[in-house]
């Protein structure tokens, strides 16, 4: 589990979050998750809590995410 905030101002919907996990220079875990709806910081007290479920075994691994923005404006 994590959390995830939305620091563009911009309602986020269908935010999909990829997480590949790093061990010693090799890919060794990858996973995703999907957030339904991330409002904006501003909007919301907490950040938002997420589960991502990996395929691999991500113990011990530096955790890589990436988290393309889905809307711009």
């Amino acid at each position: 589990e994590a959390t995830a905030n939305n620091r563009s101002g911009v309602l986020q919907r269908r935010l999909t979050i990829f997480c590949v996990a790093i061990r010693g220079g090799e890919v060794v875990a990858a996973g995703r998750a999907v957030i339904d709806k991330l409002p904006p910081a501003e909007e919301v007290a907490k950040p938002v809590r997420f589960a991502l479920y990996f395929i691999g075994d991500p113990r011990g691994a530096k955790l890589d995410f990436t988290v393309p923005p889905v809307t711009l404006s």
